[in-house]
């Protein structure tokens, strides 16, 4: 049995992931805003434009970032205080994984940080947090030859002081035999892993574990929550082991190709549940049962599993109106209890209160994304949101 083999024996059967056309034709800027029930600020996205933008609550541009490294653009950006935003800068149409190196900018868009990727990490991808400490948490890649037509593409979660030291690691691969996957047989892995181009877990985004009233070790302060689009699965590192501390079933899964897991925050309403991004989509290993297209929001108690609070299209018992993102997406819980979310492939960013009313609504208008040579298609694709108070601006 090849190292290959071996290693990957206790893995699922790789998916693909579908994209989805949905309707062509929507009013652009803010199409709906209750001012008595939205929770009112600033919003922050990363524009297909390569920039990030952020917008007053009437969809009007307040400022905008662009990358300091010259035919490069920004991704993948979250706030930080005083009008700063940490983002990813890659070259334009690199996709997800071209980004090599993190940026910290002012409101100005001067740069206060910079850090660039070592050698043996092939790119930064999907997200990158700002740390208590004043570190910063970034989702890389790295290939490692395994024998096989490409090079398994594996996840890994680097910690940066502001020196650049790299003073905390993790790899996926180091830890196949805490997920508890079903065996399998490994060449239809290896086969799928292929045609994937190495791509086998696909993490998403990783978050760190704030304060909460939680007992269990798993939820101790400064662990992080990972997402992973093709395994379907949620799970929590033990900061200071490494170790996989707790997980949703790889083998029932909750979700499907699901991005954003958060803690909510105390404070606000659902305190210590996470938040997930639920897409619904084609994601996931062949031989586990799919279910329909749908995306959701879902609010779990994580020390039970039980389901706390769901959102979909339907609310109330009435369709309010399509909301379907196989691909990218994010949730945010807000102080007044409101949930910020975003319909990635559609350029769509809403706030949704408890009983599922719609209560803001912003469509972008994004730049058209060149496709494959021949032809174009029209995606205009908002990874994520976040909504700050009026106090970001400096």
């Amino acid at each position: 049995m090849s190292r290959l083999t071996s290693r990957l024996a206790a893995l699922l059967v790789l998916g693909l992931a579908s994209t989805t056309s949905g309707q062509s034709v929507y009013p652009f800027g803010v199409t709906v805003w209750d001012q008595q029930a939205a929770f009112t600020g600033f919003t922050l996205y990363p524009s297909l434009a390569g920039t990030m933008v952020l917008i007053d609550m009437d969809g009007t541009k307040v400022n905008e970032w662009t990358s300091p490294i010259a035919g490069q653009t920004l991704i993948f950006g979250e706030p930080l205080s005083e009008g700063r935003v940490l983002s990813m800068s890659r070259v334009p149409q690199g996709g997800s994984n071209g980004s090599r190196d993190i940026v910290e900018l002012d409101w100005d868009n001067n740069v206060l940080w910079q850090y660039t990727a070592p050698p043996e990490i092939w790119a930064f991808h999907h997200d990158a947090e700002r740390l208590q400490n004043g570190n910063t948490l970034i989702l890389a890649n790295e290939h490692i030859p395994f024998g096989l037509a490409v090079d398994l593409e594996d996840d890994c979660l680097l910690e940066v002081d502001p020196g650049g030291n790299v003073v905390w690691d993790w790899r996926t691969v180091d830890h196949l035999a805490e997920f508890g996957f079903t065996p399998i047989a490994a060449q239809h892995a290896v086969a799928l892993i292929e045609e994937n181009n190495g791509d086998w877990a696909h993490a998403n985004s990783a978050t760190v574990i704030p304060p909460n009233d939680h007992t269990d070790p798993a939820f101790t302060p400064g662990n992080i929550i990972v997402s992973q689009r093709t395994t379907n699965i949620v799970f929590i590192i033990d900061k200071a082991t490494g170790d996989v501390v707790w997980q949703t079933d790889p083998n029932d899964p909750l979700t499907y190709g699901q991005h954003h897991p958060t803690m909510i925050l105390q404070g606000f309403q659902g305190a210590g549940n996470i938040l997930i991004y639920d897409n619904g989509a084609n994601a996931g290993y062949g031989i586990v049962p799919h279910r329909a297209a749908y995306t959701r929001l879902l609010e779990i108690n994580p020390s039970t599993m039980e389901t706390v609070w769901e959102y979909t299209a339907v609310a109330n018992g009435e369709m309010n109106r399509r909301f379907f993102a196989d691909i990218v997406g994010s949730a945010q819980r807000l102080q007044n209890g409101n949930t910020l979310t975003v319909e990635g492939p559609e350029a769509r960013i809403f706030e949704v209160a408890p009983d599922g009313t719609i209560v803001w609504e912003y469509m972008g208008d994004e730049a058209l994304l060149t496709g494959p040579p021949g032809g174009q298609f029209n995606l205009r694709v908002i990874y994520r949101a976040y909504r700050v108070r009026y106090s970001f601006a400096p």
